[in-house]
């Protein structure tokens, strides 16, 4: 439903290749005005909740593999990065999920 000029691609990658990327404000931006008239809101929300089952299937896995890979008492913490595609309805799929 973008077009074969919209792809939505991390941050880091949008900088070295202009033409074929787009930041998520961008791509919110157009998806709001006509032909689309998505609600960028509804969209943020999806992406959340598509987000936070894909933490809720994996929550076991990732404590037990955080639990061996502790070596201090200090704080820990994870960075997670997604990797989502909105499909022609405008519904969010989570392809990759990366961790430090």
């Amino acid at each position: 439903f973008l077009g074969k000029d919209y792809i939505l691609t991390d941050y880091f990658f949008s900088l070295k290749q202009r033409d074929y990327a787009t930041t998520s404000a961008k791509l919110l931006k157009r998806l709001s005005l006509p032909p689309y008239n998505l609600s960028p809101d509804k969209i943020w929300e999806d992406i959340e909740a598509a987000m936070a089952k894909s933490l809720l299937v994996a929550a076991d896995r990732m404590a037990k593999q955080e639990a061996q890979s502790i070596t201090h008492d200090g704080s820990v913490y994870e960075v997670l990065g997604f990797d989502i595609l909105l499909d022609s309805n405008a519904k969010p799929w989570v392809c990759e999920v990366n961790t430090t």
